[in-house]
């Protein structure tokens, strides 16, 4: 139970610091998808860091803290992508993970058209 508050903790402040970071103009708590997205995830190893993209579908709303599950590639591959960070760049958003604390070298999906959530979350 104790490692659990501890873990628990450590997220929130990473989640923290990721919005202390970035400016507040360009931050959204929730945004609507316009067709698919773009995965990237990334792996620091010791001497390099190495990346994949997958195209992916998602859904037409989401929040951040949300759980998405993403599905891609010819032999159907799930990941679950915790949603940290929804930033606004131009008509497009880029959306980082809490695996990768919210920094732009860990996992992120990129959005081509998205906007503001117009309705409330259910």
């Amino acid at each position: 139970m104790r490692r659990i508050v501890v873990a628990v903790t450590l997220v929130g402040l990473f989640f923290c610091a990721a919005l202390a970071s970035a400016e507040a103009g360009d931050l959204a708590g929730a945004v609507t998808i316009q067709g698919s997205g773009q995965l990237t995830i990334c792996r620091s190893w010791l001497v390099y860091t190495s990346c994949t993209t997958h195209k992916v579908h998602l859904p037409e709303r989401i929040t951040v803290g949300e759980l998405v599950e993403l599905n891609y590639g010819s032999n159907a591959k799930n990941h679950i992508f915790r949603i940290a960070v929804i930033r606004r760049e131009g008509d497009g958003c880029v959306i980082l993970s809490a695996v990768g604390q919210g920094r732009e070298n860990g996992e992120k999906l990129e959005v081509a058209r998205c906007g503001p959530a117009s309705y409330p979350a259910p």
